[in-house]
């Protein structure tokens, strides 16, 4: 690891960044914490740890569970940002129009009720699983997928 020389625990005690236990009011965990969170390179001590897959230790000033944490977001992709209810609304819209469809055979398409696909008008959403289906209905129509 670079810079290790100028590391904060180096000629500390290493028996606090190794504790038998990691609970937030551990003494070791406290004091080793403390050492960390001034350290100039708290940064890449951390990277590190996550790059090698330190599963014991204070790294980077967090006990394992913390690291894990980390190593789980970075692995889990991010949730694709949702359309609004006003948008589905316009593109439903659109394929309306150009089917030349009443809103109620769109609902039927999409096997919600009319007052459900009403919702969409005032900006509100329907249930998740009424929100999926008209988008999957829409994205069929945009590919050409006959209704």
């Amino acid at each position: 690891m670079k810079g290790v020389e100028r590391a904060a625990c180096r000629g500390a005690n290493a028996e606090i960044f190794f504790p038998i236990s990691y609970g937030p009011h551990i003494p070791e965990v406290i004091e080793a914490k403390e050492v960390c969170r001034g350290c100039p390179i708290l940064e890449a001590c951390l990277a590190y740890a996550l790059e090698n897959g330190e599963t014991e230790g204070i790294w980077g000033g967090l006990v394992p569970d913390e690291r894990r944490a980390i190593l789980l977001r970075q692995a889990t992709p991010a949730a694709a940002p949702k359309p609004d209810a006003l948008e589905l609304r316009q593109v439903l819209d659109g394929h309306r129009q150009r089917l030349d469809w009443t809103w109620h055979q769109v609902a039927q398409v999409v096997d919600v009720s009319d007052a459900v696909l009403s919702k969409l008008s005032g900006g509100r959403r329907m249930n998740p699983d009424a929100m999926t289906r008209a988008w999957a209905w829409a994205a069929e129509q945009d590919a050409g997928v006959p209704a």
